[in-house]
């Protein structure tokens, strides 16, 4: 997504990926390191795919804090590692030479880089105006033997809950409710709630 390198070089002072299961990786090097401090911070949320994501790394010393969609993720302390070089910071991939290595697969938009590390109500007061209005996209299947109260892809606005319930066909009883791949909580009615959506 964006970086401060210049790898032909070698001067890997940071760099921002997406990976393809849609977290953010941050590396940092030192000024003349031949790689990226091996330590890769992940972040367990992930980008909304399809979608506009807010994405902001801030910087002060040695304190890299990343945010995602208005929260704060990850507040890396680089342990006194961390080096600024002269190499450019990029947007879109990171430079080698001339050439841009690994470039982002998609749309960046509003790319800015201020004189000062965002805070935390910083980011807020930049994401809220964007996105607090989104609308999310909740899709609703059922197995054989059975329905759900509502199917389909179900537009929810953001912040808002959704609630389905599982109903078997005769003979036959719920056995498990499946969210995102993993079997999730559900009342003794077979009700489930999307409490809070926020992607």
């Amino acid at each position: 997504m964006f970086a401060k390198a210049q790898l032909a070089a070698g001067e890997r002072d940071f760099n921002m990926v997406l990976t393809t299961s849609g977290s953010l990786r941050f590396r940092y090097g030192t000024r003349t390191c031949a790689s990226f401090i091996t330590n890769a911070y992940i972040t367990e949320s992930k980008a909304l795919i399809g979608h506009w994501n807010h994405v902001v790394l801030s910087v002060k010393g040695n304190s890299a804090k990343i945010y995602l969609n208005g929260t704060l993720q990850l507040d890396i302390n680089m342990q006194g590692k961390y080096v600024s070089s002269d190499a450019p910071f990029t947007v879109g991939g990171q430079l080698s030479a001339s050439a841009i290595l690994n470039p982002f697969v998609g749309k960046i938009d509003e790319a800015i880089i201020y004189r000062r590390a965002l805070d935390a109500d910083d980011v807020l007061s930049i994401y809220n105006p964007h996105f607090e209005n989104r609308t999310f996209v909740v899709t609703v299947t059922s197995g054989e033997n059975g329905s759900m109260s509502m199917e389909g892809d179900i537009a929810v606005q953001q912040g808002q809950s959704l609630t389905v319930i599982a109903i078997p066909d005769e003979g036959y009883a719920v056995d498990k409710v499946w969210i995102d791949g993993e079997v999730a909580d559900r009342t003794s009615d077979n009700k489930y709630t999307f409490k809070n959506v926020t992607g």
